[in-house]
């Protein structure tokens, strides 16, 4: 049986070793879509919110 708690405290370490690196990797991919699709205000804000996870915003609230 998979053990989600111990999966998530490895997640959860592994996000905050790297939050530099998934930044860049989310800021290079919404420059990305935001050139091959446009809606640059839809995903700069999609963005911001998957950046909420990674600690970079100080929103502690969706950190936990």
């Amino acid at each position: 049986m998979v053990d989600f708690d111990a999966l998530r405290h490895k997640a959860k370490d592994f996000i905050d070793k790297n939050e530099d690196k998934i930044d860049k990797g989310v800021d290079k991919a919404a420059d990305a879509a935001g050139k091959r699709f446009g809606h640059d205000g839809q995903i700069d804000k999609a963005a911001d919110k998957i950046k909420d996870f990674t600690g970079d915003r100080d929103e502690p609230e969706h950190r936990g």
